[in-house]
């Protein structure tokens, strides 16, 4: 299953930690197994971003950011029953 997110604003200099939330995507005793993230910048590059795992909670922090315009924060999680899921962030930085 894939959810896409946002808008939300960031600032340039601002360190931000994103909470990625898949309470709603988990049957019951069903975990987070592994998680990866990736941030695609404006420029189209892309960079693999840590993510650390609470379940049912992921979070990520990016910032601070090289540049203005459109990023998208990719979250991806295998859950421990094999389900992939993923939740697709559009961050925008206007300042």
């Amino acid at each position: 299953m894939s959810t896409i997110r946002g808008p939300v604003k960031q600032a340039l200099i601002e360190v931000r930690t994103h909470v990625f939330d898949y309470t709603l995507d988990l049957l019951g005793g069903v975990t987070i197994a592994t998680a990866a993230a990736a941030l695609l910048n404006p420029d189209g590059t892309s960079v693999v971003i840590a993510a650390t795992v609470i379940t049912p909670n992921v979070y990520v922090t990016i910032g601070p950011l090289a540049e203005l315009g459109q990023y998208v924060l990719d979250c991806n999680v295998t859950c421990s029953d094999g389900e992939i899921l993923n939740v697709r962030l559009t961050v925008n930085v206007e300042y």
